[in-house]
């Protein structure tokens, strides 16, 4: 690709005497040392690219032939595979797309204050690079910058940052703890994906969107906090997350305003014990004003043996507290209308249940394995019961 991209800026350096397109526009290129440079008509240089047999340490300068270097460009460092250290100068504003893809053996770069973007797939495989502080100033940090730097442990992300980009930390399989700072608004897909070493990460207000397959597969994740500002998460965001033992919320009202794509995008799903402003939730209250529980909402949620709903309650969404394997007593307020299909699936504690009369039609296994279900009111306004509605609910006594 460097060679491609050199056959490339020599076209350039050939064309550069001659005007383009009537304008009268020019441009330069020159070497310095094992570094090629480009010169721009205010006077400002960037990096290009570099000789790829160029070991150890490389120090940036901040200045070549009297020309303050601003940027490193694209491919610059690519495949540069015997760095081992680079020391970047003050007065550089961009890292290029591509800026140091490949080089295997860096371990330490130092990202200065002045910097407002790292680009697409920047460090990508760059598989000895350890730690990584991405200071103040930097709005953008381009797609899979850091994938697969499997040996990153820590990372520091600035207040400046506004938004995490596809694959941003993709299988960075060392990195064990972060923190998203409040001006982050969003994951885009992959973020963390397969960053299978990574345990605690926290959140902050501010952020309302988990991407797709966000943090799917980290496998050792043991917490995590959604924030009260969240508003979706995504497809199978989730998936994978096999150790989590607790989910972080501080706002019932706001959880029940979450849209949760499918059932992995629910992190209560692995992690089956909610905790409401640092208290496990064994008795889980919905502020008034809630008129739907969401699918998926409470699915899984082992932790839970009540819930009091509010009397603006107008529906249970399909699976909103299936698996809730230790609930014992709902009861449905009077304005509710519609209970979504295996809303109470495998509720197998669920002992009584009182269905109001603004209820007309039971749904396809709505108490689906409630073994434990000995007694159900149903409305007298019921038109119909759907099949597999009480399949399994062998303790079935009395229904009137």
């Amino acid at each position: 690709m460097k060679k491609i991209l050199s056959l490339v800026l020599s076209f350039l350096i050939l064309t550069a005497t001659f005007p383009l397109g009537g304008l009268g526009l020019t441009a330069s290129a020159a070497t310095y040392g094992s570094l090629t440079y480009t010169v721009s008509e205010d006077g400002y240089a960037t990096i290009t690219d570099c000789d790829i047999n160029v070991s150890g340490v490389m120090n940036i300068p901040s200045e070549i032939d009297g020309y303050p270097v601003i940027g490193i460009g694209d491919y610059a460092f690519a495949s540069c595979n015997l760095l081992t250290d680079v020391v970047i100068p003050e007065g550089i504003t961009t890292i290029g797309n591509y800026a140091f893809q490949e080089c295997s053996l860096l371990k330490n770069i130092n990202i200065p204050n002045g910097v407002v973007s790292i680009g697409i797939c920047a460090f990508t495989h760059c598989i000895s690079l350890t730690e990584i502080a991405i200071p103040e100033g930097v709005t953008t940090i381009g797609e899979c910058a850091f994938y697969q730097c499997k040996q990153l442990k820590y990372v520091s992300l600035p207040t400046t940052l506004t938004y995490l980009y596809n694959g941003t930390f993709s299988s960075c399989i060392a990195l064990e703890s972060i923190v998203i700072p409040s001006g982050v608004t969003g994951l885009d897909t992959y973020v963390f994906n397969g960053c299978s070493g990574l345990k605690n990460i926290v959140f902050s207000e501010g952020i309302t969107t988990f991407g797709m397959y966000s943090l799917r597969n980290c496998s050792s994740l043991l917490s995590v906090n959604i924030p009260s500002t969240v508003t979706t998460i995504g497809n199978n965001a989730f998936d994978g997350c096999t150790s989590l033992k607790r989910v972080d919320i501080t706002d019932v009202a706001a959880w029940c305003n979450i849209n949760f794509v499918t059932e992995n995008a629910n992190p209560l799903y692995f992690a089956h014990n909610l905790y409401v402003n640092g208290e496990l939730a064994e008795t889980v209250d919905v502020p008034e004003g809630v008129k739907t529980i969401p699918t998926y909402a409470f699915e899984g949620c082992t932790s839970m043996k009540n819930i009091n709903l509010p009397y603006s309650l107008t529906e249970i969404s399909s699976l909103a507290f299936s698996d809730c394997s230790s609930l014992e007593e709902i009861i449905i307020p009077t304005k509710v209308t519609s209970i979504g299909a295996t809303a109470f699936r495998n509720c197998t504690s669920l002992k009584n249940v009182i269905i109001p009369n603004s209820v007309t039609v039971i749904k396809r296994n709505t108490f689906w394995m409630c073994t434990a279900l000995k007694y159900i009111k149903l409305p007298t306004t019921l038109t119909d019961i759907e099949p597999y509605a009480f399949y399994g609910c062998s303790s079935l006594k009395s229904i009137t």
